[in-house]
């Protein structure tokens, strides 16, 4: 087989990326020796000696996959949970990188020298509500209590530890900076910053930024949010595009080079320093892997071939590090470059044939050799170019977004149908944007109002701007996929598909059926999503994940979500996650009672998997003051639009927090621990139903029918006399979900 190793690759990633995330690796080495026994036999009676030796290959690769996942987990990972994890330690290192913003917040990754005076290099993720005044590659030694990161996207760059500021810390910094390859890297990169914010200003300074570097901390949130539920999230993460784009005009260039040695020299720096630029992005190393070898080819007077050139990155990427596939980007960027290499052209082909505009090229084509410049030969020629290239971008784009939807369906819960459309439009205006910016700093000797590139990098930021927002305004710019029309809908397609493309093979006649294929397939759509909408539950519901580490509780019904961060481990998180992602991918009001490990932890968690419109951070200290999200006096926030009649409450004061919701069925109160009632207004202290995590100071002025009780079950048999003097009704429960309807029976 000619790409064997392109298979190879593709089969090791896809089983990595399989074992990670669903923890199947015992099936896999089943089917694997079940492939394995049946291609022997084949081979034993068929002989077909080509089908045994991919099967056995392929087969190996998958079990070789699970084994390298088995081992990394097990003598690199789990070595350092078991060590370190919730423990107090002394360390000696570095900022490793530029500190991030990240919502309301900072990240400072620190490597380590020393750890309890021993030598030993960790990563540490280190989470900040306030600026610790601490830039990049700043030495420092620390006392902290760590953590187990739970972010796969922190575990794939080799970030297994996390702390929070809030709880137990010391750092002193040592007044000297590292110094090291990457920081001259980083360097440039802030450098590179710096001269961009004296061009551009605002939106147009967070979207070049994003677009250059793949530094989204200057976007706004809703700016962030239009380019994700239009699909054009890949605009401003910097990706194999962004390098491709830069690589072609590099090699405009420089084409001329002479001998092709210094070519592929040069060509390979500039590939290796952009890379660190961007901070070795996988979507970028797997872009690089894939020029150089491109690159090595023109050297040689070879051609590669782009298949085996993909599955050689993908064992580059993952063979040193198997926890590479927990960053979600690098498995849609090799999805999207698997499926526009297999694809993109027999799709642009059939358009062509489709659309007729075979004749229409040809005709072009004899104009330009025939050498007339007349304007009929113009208008034929530009003519020829628009259209073919609007074909190729939406060949391109198309298949691109039909590879990477199982991934954006499983990770995300939703996709955009449009994107494809948007792509026209964006992906062009992004990619002069690119070149105006790359120029900018070239010439950021020419000052602003006179620099020509700063001007067009300004307005194709503002039309990039400007389209990204009309589309992501239209109503199916994004649509949930998580519904069960939707599995419905894609095995229609599927099957419609297959049927049309065996009537066209065997009755040629193929022109005809695309177009009902289109429309059954649409109409199946817009069946199911109308039919769900049509018979879709519109009650309030109060839902509470808790274990012994505390509880998540979210209100929410079919437009609206309130969340309360009350601490819990991660398998309530997920828990909480899974059941409001089947409802909506929007939160009103994320609620963070105070900044403590068990309560701050989760903010960033429901960041990134939700929009979030507002976040109330409560710090009775004051620490964080400056933040726009922390409240710092003793307030109550009244939210009425879950419904009419609904109010719900959140009411914070000496850090504590409760929540209160009274609808014209129930009402609830939510007690966080360390609650005290005499502090609370009067009105929330009589509820329908009372969930506490806790034994709540002066407790005898609750009144209630129904008391939750989430905490441990010696605080419950030590305070069930107290209890039951408040409620009709006792319930302890542990470790389970509550969901309770709050308006109606």
């Amino acid at each position: 087989m000619k790409r064997l190793l392109g298979l190879i690759g593709l089969v090791y990633l896809s089983v990595l990326a399989a074992v990670f995330y669903f923890n199947i690796s015992a099936v896999i080495v089943v089917i694997s020796v079940s492939v394995i026994i049946t291609a022997v036999i084949i081979r034993l009676v068929k002989r077909d000696f080509e089908f045994f030796t991919n099967c056995v290959v392929l087969s190996l690769a998958a079990i070789c996959a699970v084994l390298s996942l088995f081992l990394y987990q097990n003598i690199v990972y789990n070595p350092v949970i078991d060590k370190y994890s919730d423990k107090e330690i002394k360390i000696s290192g570095y900022i490793a990188d530029e500190p991030q913003l990240s919502g309301k917040g900072v990240n400072y990754i620190i490597e380590t020298y020393s750890v309890n005076g021993v030598n030993e290099r960790l990563k540490i993720l280190f989470r900040s509500y306030n600026d610790l005044h601490l830039d990049e590659f700043d030495k420092l030694s620390a006392g902290l209590t760590v953590t187990q990161t739970d972010f796969d996207r922190y575990k794939s760059e080799g970030i297994f530890l996390s702390v929070n500021s809030s709880d137990k810390f010391e750092i002193q910094p040592a007044g000297e900076k590292e110094v090291n390859l990457y920081s001259y890297a980083v360097g440039l990169r802030v450098w590179i910053k710096e001269q961009l914010s004296r061009f551009f200003k605002g939106n147009d300074y967070g979207v070049i930024c994003a677009v250059m570097l793949g530094d989204k901390s200057a976007l706004t949130d809703d700016l962030n949010d239009s380019f994700r539920n239009t699909g054009m999230s890949h605009l401003i993460v910097v990706s194999g595009l962004h390098l491709s784009i830069l690589l072609s005009l590099f090699t405009l260039l420089f084409k001329k080079l002479k001998p092709r040695l210094w070519m592929l020299i040069s060509a390979s720096a500039f590939i290796l320093v952009y890379s660190a630029i961007t901070g070795f992005a996988p979507s970028v190393v797997r872009a690089g892997i894939m020029q150089f070898i491109i690159l090595l080819g023109y050297y040689l007077s070879r051609q590669p071939d782009s298949i085996n050139s993909l599955g050689l990155a993908a064992l580059a990427l993952t063979l040193g590090n198997p926890y590479a596939v927990g960053n979600i980007g690098l498995l849609m960027s090799f999805a999207a470059t698997f499926g526009i290499l297999i694809w993109a052209t027999p799709l642009y082909n059939f358009l062509v044939k489709a659309l007729r505009l075979n004749s229409f090229n040809k005709r072009a084509f004899e104009l330009k050799i025939a050498k007339k410049r007349s304007p009929r030969f113009l208008a034929y020629y530009f003519a020829n170019r628009i259209v073919n290239f609007v074909l190729q971008i939406i060949s391109v784009s198309l298949t691109a977004s039909l590879w990477i939807m199982p991934i954006t369906v499983l990770a995300f819960g939703k996709i955009s149908p449009l994107s494809a459309i948007i792509s026209i439009f964006a992906e062009p205006l992004a990619a002069v944007l690119l070149f105006c910016s790359l120029l900018t700093v070239v010439f950021c000797f020419i000052p602003n109002p006179f620099n020509p590139f700063a001007l067009a990098a300004a307005l194709c930021s503002k039309l990039l701007i400007f389209v990204i927002k009309l589309f992501a305004g239209l109503p199916f710019a994004s649509i949930k996929a998580d519904k069960p029309y939707f599995y419905i809908w894609i095995a229609v397609t599927v099957l419609l598909a297959i049927g049309a493309y065996f009537m066209w093979r065997y009755r040629k006649k193929g022109a005809r059926y695309p177009v009902p294929v289109i429309l059954l397939s649409a109409l199946t759509l817009l069946a199911g999503f109308s039919i769900t909408r049509m018979f879709r539950d519109k009650s309030t519901y109060l839902t509470v994940n808790c274990d012994s580490a505390g509880m998540i509780a979210a209100v929410n019904n079919d437009s609206n979500v309130s969340v309360l961060c009350c601490g819990g481990t991660n398998k309530s998180y997920k828990m909480i996650c899974e059941s409001l992602l089947s409802e909506t991918d929007t939160i009103d009001y994320l609620v963070v009672p105070r900044q403590t490990k068990y309560y701050s932890s989760l903010y960033e968690r429901f960041t990134s998997e939700f929009d979030v419109q507002e976040t109330l951070v409560y710090d009775n200290k004051g620490a964080a003051a400056d933040a726009d999200c922390v409240l710092c006096e003793p307030y109550t926030i009244t939210k009425s639009n879950l419904l009419p009649g609904a109010v719900n409450s959140v009411y914070a004061y000496n850090n504590f927090s409760c929540q209160y919701l009274k609808t014209d069925g129930k009402s609830v109160l939510l007690l966080t621990t360390g609650t005290d009632i005499s502090k609370i207004p009067v009105n929330m202290r009589a509820a329908d139903i009372i969930v506490t995590a806790s034994v709540p100071a002066n407790c005898e002025l609750l009144t209630c029918t129904d008391l939750y009780f989430t905490g441990s079950q010696k605080t419950f048999q030590k305070h069930l006399s107290d209890l039951e003097g408040v409620c009709d009704s006792l319930i302890r429960v542990n470790c389970e979900t509550i969901k309770i309807k709050c308006n109606g029976e």
